[in-house]
């Protein structure tokens, strides 16, 4: 296995965490007190993904987990917590907290999204079909195209994964491991100036908070290309 292959090897299957980033409140619909409470909740909430966000998981964690013990069915501390699971490398823990939200929140498709994500189905097919499906109810969720572009990157259907990795990055561009992958998906392809770039947005992105990847063999990647363009 060469060096491409191998860079190609470890970093395909990036795993990408999925969560909300707080509760929206309407005022205008709600009294005074639950205005308030709301506010409340969200504002630890927020707390918590800002700090995501800026690459402080640990902080995240435990803003996430205080969210939680104050109101016990918030589902955006759940996803910040499996989140943050994901990161950590504890996929029990996340898997454990995906299968409490498909209970509590049965018609969410993100926790049953996650799952597929992070337990691969032995029928690729009808792993196909699952997403497929959820994608029809809800198109615009950047993780369901992401893990429609990790099937098809396992099954070496790069045109495909190419699409999907780029649905995922188009509907949430601050994520790096979305560029990442998008960017994976257009080198496999021969697309060498295109998917430099966005090499450069997953580094560009990985710099400013978290992310699972290591940068420096992406570094390693970035300057093989350049080698290969340049006369």
């Amino acid at each position: 296995m060469g060096r491409g292959e191998r860079f190609f090897a470890g970093l395909t299957l990036v795993i990408v965490p999925v969560f909300a980033t707080g509760t929206e409140v309407k005022s205008g619909r709600l009294e005074f007190s639950r205005i308030e409470a709301v506010e409340k909740e969200s504002s630890l909430v927020n707390e918590a993904y800002r700090a995501y966000q800026s690459g402080d998981v640990a902080t995240a964690r435990s803003k996430y987990a205080e969210a939680l013990q104050a109101y016990p069915d918030n589902r955006d501390a759940m996803l910040g917590l499996a989140a943050c699971a994901v990161y950590e490398g504890n996929l029990e823990s996340a898997v454990a907290m995906y299968s409490h939200l498909t209970r509590v929140y049965p018609q969410d498709e993100l926790p049953r999204a996650a799952l597929i994500g992070l337990q691969r189905q032995q029928d690729s097919v009808q792993e196909e079909a699952v997403i497929r499906n959820m994608l029809s109810k809800q198109p615009e969720i950047p993780f369901l195209h992401f893990i429609l572009g990790r099937l098809y990157a396992t099954q070496s259907r790069w045109p495909e994964a190419q699409q999907a990795f780029f649905a995922a990055h188009r509907f949430d561009p601050a994520t790096p491991g979305y560029a990442l992958n998008l960017a994976i998906s257009l080198d496999r392809l021969g697309q060498s100036e295109t998917a430099l770039h966005y090499y450069h947005v997953a580094i560009d992105l990985a710099g400013r908070g978290a992310s699972d990847f290591d940068t420096a063999p992406i570094i390693d990647r970035i300057n093989s290309l350049l080698r290969q363009i340049q006369p």
